[in-house]
């Protein structure tokens, strides 16, 4: 019988999406929260604290390039981990479409958008990495691994441009100079600029674009 599979993060936006994938491949799962939960209606699924087994972390692409403080702490995260003595498999991924939807939705409501000049992005769907992560669990530990991030290389004034045609706004969107983002503007946060996975044969990429995703979570804004 095979052990159950403790999640860190279960509560959270990707964690939510991939508890389930892992009962559909018929494992029980723990997830490990810091606060008391109520029951969960699967009984498959249950919520504990504990030690951790296999080891399987969630960062971010470009962790060793872009020094902002949220990207920084999931670098030494990932130091902790690989001299921790467990077994363990480190997955980066690039931002969730869902987070720039939340970054995006109040600057559409601004009669002029703005964006920061430069600043390129690979976005990716939560749910299509929560599948390599249960791919990755149920494999075993296999350290660092191809990073992941979606189909396209977008600019953040593309990204708001595809929100505002989602919601068929009308806005003007202006790309200002913004220093501090040198490392984002020459490819920081994209699966391809990174030096150990640069190999087309090694890129674990996503299929959803922006504009699906949009298309699929938006309905148009009236007026």
């Amino acid at each position: 019988m095979s052990s159950p599979i403790l999640v860190t993060g279960g509560t959270g936006t990707l964690g939510q999406l991939l508890v389930p994938r892992l009962r559909d491949a018929g494992r029980e799962v723990r997830v490990l929260s810091r606060r008391a939960q109520p029951a969960p209606a699967d009984p498959g699924v249950s919520f504990v604290t504990g030690d951790l087994p296999h080891l399987v972390y969630i960062s971010i692409v470009g962790a060793d390039l872009v020094k902002f403080g949220y990207i920084r702490a999931k670098l030494d995260c990932e130091r902790l981990i690989t001299e921790s003595g467990l077994p363990w498999t480190v997955l980066r991924a690039t931002q969730f479409f869902d987070l720039v939807m939340t970054g995006a939705r109040p600057l559409a409501r601004l009669p002029i958008v703005p964006a920061p000049a430069g600043f390129l992005v690979q976005p990716c769907d939560a749910d299509e990495v929560a599948a390599r992560l249960a791919d990755l669990t149920l494999a075993g530990p296999a350290g660092r691994v191809p990073d992941f991030g979606g189909p396209e290389v977008l600019s953040f004034a593309d990204l708001l441009r595809g929100y505002l045609l989602a919601r068929h706004q009308r806005r003007p969107v202006v790309a200002l100079p913004t220093p501090g983002i040198a490392a984002i503007r020459s490819g920081g946060l994209l699966v391809l600029a990174q030096s150990d996975f640069s190999a087309p044969s090694e890129f674990s990429g996503g299929k959803l674009t922006w504009a699906e995703f949009l298309s699929a979570r938006l309905t148009p804004a009236r007026g």
